[in-house]
């Protein structure tokens, strides 16, 4: 299907930013700044990413969707550039942050909504290929990043990531062309965009649930090494399990798409989170290294299926019309959690010397997660 093929091609470009940390030191050094300055980068293209994702339903209605992927990826590419010949850290920031950051945001609500167009009977596993491309991006691009910074300077670096996000760009704009699919909203005889089939109060239930979810999974995500070796693993045994935590997040999203065709979406969310709560309590209850690599890839698995679950359910509930508009609004349970567990995490670490009460903090986020999604409506499934 080419325009599936689109949004897996726009979402594994997209995703390179999960692999922003393998530029991290290179970009110190050739920019003559400290880690804070350099690390901002990711900060600004995470809030620049979820101003994109607002937008994305206004510029769907305004431009032709083929040109609008393409435009996209051809801005960030350029937004990437201004890294590769900026004399500052400042035009880092523009470029690989704040450009980067709002023309994948885009790309990434544009691709979700041309996924449902592209297999309406497939739904939920559309989704979660999209969003599987942009979470495993990570898998195909560091270690090529890594290979190519052994060899070549991290602004040629840049350069390369910036013509690959262009011609990708260009790639996604041709492959919806030739599909023929919009994304453009259309317009019911009521004067509304899609079908009404949201109820009083349901997004309310939504964006709690995205938010607790993410908060128990980024939560782990973002200390998932150290609380390994917090409780006596070595080094070693904290990178596998964020390389577990990393291949489990993949078959989350996939898994946790294809639920979503099967089963009730309410009950897809309510099990990724009753996952993650069920992993950390063990933690909680077992505070060992072997139980705490097991817990970090669990939450991966958790998450990943709540990455897909959402859009699936915001589709759902509200209709593929609508999709873009509600799922960017709630994508702002992602961008205030993400942040906000990374830092809760460090300050409950150093308040206790230890993930204890970090640990039980996210377990009940996560069963807080459990009950907002059992509150949901029932929703349409589009498979047998």
């Amino acid at each position: 299907m080419p325009a599936l093929a689109a949004a897996i091609v726009t979402n594994m470009l997209g995703g390179i930013v999960f692999s922003w940390s393998v530029l991290l030191a290179p970009t110190e050094a050739a920019f003559a700044v400290d880690r804070a300055s350099a690390s901002a980068v990711f900060s600004i293209s995470s809030v620049s990413f979820a101003i994109g994702m607002l937008s994305v339903a206004r510029l769907l209605g305004r431009f032709p969707t083929a040109s609008l992927s393409a435009v996209a990826g051809i801005a960030a590419g350029m937004g990437i550039a201004l890294s590769a010949v900026g004399p500052s850290i400042h035009f880092v920031w523009l470029g690989s942050g704040a450009i980067f950051g709002v023309t994948t945001g885009i790309g990434y609500g544009l691709s979700m909504q041309v996924a449902g167009r592209a297999w309406p009977e497939r739904l939920g596993l559309a989704s979660g290929l999209s969003v599987a491309a942009f979470g495993g991006s990570p898998v195909i691009a560091a270690p090529l990043l890594t290979l190519a910074l052994e060899a070549l300077p991290v602004r040629t670096v840049y350069g390369l990531i910036a013509l690959a996000l262009v011609l990708g760009g260009i790639a996604s704009g041709l492959l919806l062309r030739h599909a023929g699919i919009s994304a453009r909203p259309r317009a019911t005889a009521s004067g509304q965009s899609g079908p009404v089939r949201a109820r009083r109060g349901v997004f309310p239930l939504l964006w709690g649930g995205y938010f607790f979810g993410n908060l128990a999974c980024m939560l782990t995500v973002s200390h998932g090494a150290t609380m390994v070796v917090s409780v006596g693993g070595a080094l070693t045994a904290g990178t596998l399990a964020m390389m577990i935590a990393g291949g489990s997040n993949i078959t989350g999203r996939l898994l946790g798409g294809w639920l979503s065709d099967v089963a009730p979406v309410r009950l897809v969310l309510a099990a990724g989170a009753a996952l993650a709560a069920l992993a950390l309590g063990a933690f909680r209850l077992w505070p060992e290294a072997w139980v705490a690599i097991a817990m970090v890839g669990t939450v991966g698995l958790a998450y990943g299926m709540l990455t897909a679950g959402y859009p699936s359910t915001v589709a759902r509930i509200f209709g593929i019309e609508n999709a873009a508009k509600v799922y960017g609004r709630l994508f702002t349970a992602t961008g205030t959690a993400s942040p906000l567990a990374a830092w809760a995490g460090g300050r409950l670490y150093d308040a206790q010397g230890d993930y204890s009460l970090a640990v039980a903090c996210a377990t009940g986020a996560a069963a807080l997660c459990v009950g907002l999604s059992l509150m949901l409506p029932a929703a349409e499934r589009s498979g047998p």
